[in-house]
């Protein structure tokens, strides 16, 4: 009887992981998707960069429109058409992956099952992957989630085997990292977020396994270090792809050419006005000022100003719209149809002529502004000790409290030739405007369940968050008596160090985005912050554990005791 009851006990939480896991994959794939083929700039121009890869043309013939963005979405894409798994399903499939496989690394590092399986859960029905911007949208932000917990739990998974002499496993999450860190690190144009953790992360390691005594050092070292060697040799073939194509040996145009210092030119651009708009980054009296100084800039201005008027109207440039204006304007001058060694030349000579002129004194730079991207708005330490103190506490309140999470059903948007090609390529269907009156009735059953699951995450996220931060608390003050002790941090140590470095790769995304996003409402700053969403989770989960560990303890060593039994009393 013992024993079954033993194997009973081993089998439900297995048995109940697997039915949760077969609903969250019900769900995944019959969540409406919401195509958006008027998103030129955005979803669509992932769906044409994937159609030109699938007829072999890369991204297409050379227009402002090529090296906008960076490719990975749009060759995951592709990849999926060719294998024939829709857009819903490879998400669907990829998060559960993706999350049992983190979730399996932290079970590693921390020796707990118990860990790993109740943050495997608390991933799987995360708002973040039940968001309209993320799973419904065919964009990047399903793709950033995914990769985000590939790329951490196989840096994750490499530290907690550094002990462990076996070299099938240390193989096995480094072929994970190689695979999806370069896939992650080119979702986005800004995910250098990630590198901090990779890197102190990957560092933790190569120290552990140096004071080893492991019979296969060399296979553990270039193991942990083969990720980043993987990167480095995909970003250069990444650029070599595209100077064999287009002339401009870069990623995008935003690093690596002169486009790129073109745009940090006219930020600095003093224009003895000032800034109304702290989300204006650039004027147009600024880019008329550098016209003054710069005859190539000056050619341009006519181009400029109609390419302005057609994404501004009268209205000043918000944010980094004034960097698409300036590429139409380029485009509208017919530099582009002389490929891109000569686009980069005209910017080059624009960025001689503005260096010379600040060089000179001719033309002023703003004095005294913090830059923390070289085609981002600048901040003087009052702007940015004003501005974060406003918006940074509500962005994490946001994030903890996933105030701005929804799941939708929303008709598709655009031409019906540019709809038909995203439908064909991501396999799905979508809502005609008034006409799928069917697919909303199917639909509108899965979006009522996701909501009530994203309500109950928002109603408890705000508790689970101080819950969680308490835990880490706990767990820091129980390493730190340890090594007061002359103790060994031991596995705890490592669980800290990760929470730690989590919490701070968290941090340093939420102070990027609010950063940028500093002329964006509140819903699209939770949209950006999609990547930081499991990094909190996770250092939430693992608070709260350790937290309920303590607790337990607690209960067990002072509750008060049973009284004995009396024979014959009720």
């Amino acid at each position: 009887m013992e024993v079954k009851k033993a194997g009973f006990r081993k089998i439900l939480p297995a048995a109940a992981l697997a039915l949760l896991t077969g609903i969250r994959f019900y769900l995944g794939i019959k969540t409406p998707v919401y195509l958006q083929a008027d998103a030129a700039m955005d979803d669509f121009l992932y769906i044409q960069y994937a159609a030109h890869i699938l007829e072999g043309k890369w991204l297409g013939d050379f227009s402002a429109l090529v090296l906008l963005k960076t490719a990975s979405p749009a060759v995951l894409l592709a990849v999926n058409y060719v294998l024939g798994i829709s857009y819903p399903v490879f998400l669907a499939i990829g998060y559960i992956l993706a999350a049992s496989l983190f979730s399996l690394a932290m079970c590693r590092l921390s020796g707990s099952r118990k860990l790993g399986m109740a943050l495997y859960v608390f991933l799987l029905y995360s708002p973040g992957m039940f968001h309209e911007e993320n799973v419904q949208k065919v964009y990047r932000g399903g793709y950033i989630v995914i990769f985000t917990l590939l790329a951490l739990g196989a840096v994750i998974g490499q530290f907690a085997a550094r002990n462990r002499d076996c070299k099938r496993e240390a193989f096995l999450w480094s072929l994970l990292g190689c695979v999806s860190l370069p896939i992650f690190y080119y979702l986005k144009e800004d995910s250098v977020w990630i590198l901090p953790f990779v890197c102190v992360g990957t560092a933790c390691t190569v120290a552990g396994l140096w004071k080893s005594r492991h019979t296969h050092k060399g296979f553990r070292f270039a193991a942990a270090l083969a990720p980043l060697l993987a990167l480095g040799c995909v970003t250069a073939g990444y650029k070599m792809l595209n100077y064999h194509c287009y002339g401009e040996y870069a990623i995008t145009d935003r690093s690596g050419t002169y486009c790129k210092e073109v745009m940090s030119d006219l930020l600095q651009v003093d224009d003895g006005k000032g800034y109304r708009d702290l989300g204006v980054w650039v004027t147009r009296n600024m880019v008329h000022t550098a016209a003054k100084h710069s005859k190539t800039l000056e050619g341009l201005m006519p181009y400029v100003e109609q390419s302005w008027n057609a994404w501004c109207g009268e209205n000043e440039a918000p944010g980094d719209f004034y960097i698409w204006a300036f590429r139409g304007a380029v485009e509208l001058s017919g530099a582009y149809g002389s490929g891109g060694a000569y686009v980069d030349s005209c910017y080059r000579k624009i960025h001689e002529e503005l260096e010379q002129a600040f060089e000179s004194g001719a033309l002023k730079r703003w004095e005294g502004r913090v830059y923390m991207s070289s085609t981002a708005r600048g901040f003087t330490a009052e702007e940015l000790a004003d501005y974060y103190k406003g918006r940074f506490p509500g962005a994490l309140k946001m994030l903890a409290s996933y105030q701005e999470n929804a799941t939708t059903s929303q008709e598709a948007r655009g031409l019906s030739d540019n709809l038909a090609l995203m439908s064909n390529l991501t396999m799905t269907h979508f809502r005609w405007g008034g006409t799928n009156g069917n697919y909303y009735k199917g639909d509108e059953l899965i979006v009522k369940i996701e909501n009530k699951i994203v309500r109950l995450y928002q109603k408890t996220g705000l508790v689970f968050f101080w819950a969680g931060l308490a835990g880490c608390g706990v767990l820091l003050l129980k390493v730190l008596a340890k090594l007061v002790r002359g103790k060994g941090a031991g596995r705890q140590g490592d669980v800290l160090l990760v929470a730690l470095g989590l919490a701070g790769s968290c941090l340093l995304l939420v102070a990027a985005v609010t950063w940028f996003c500093n002329f964006l409402p509140d819903r699209k700053v939770y949209d950006y912050l999609c990547a930081a969403i499991p990094l909190m989770e996770t250092v939430k989960a693992v608070g709260v554990y350790y937290l309920v560990c303590v607790a337990g303890r607690f209960w067990k060593k002072y509750r008060m005791p049973v009284p004995a039994e009396v024979p014959g009393e009720c």
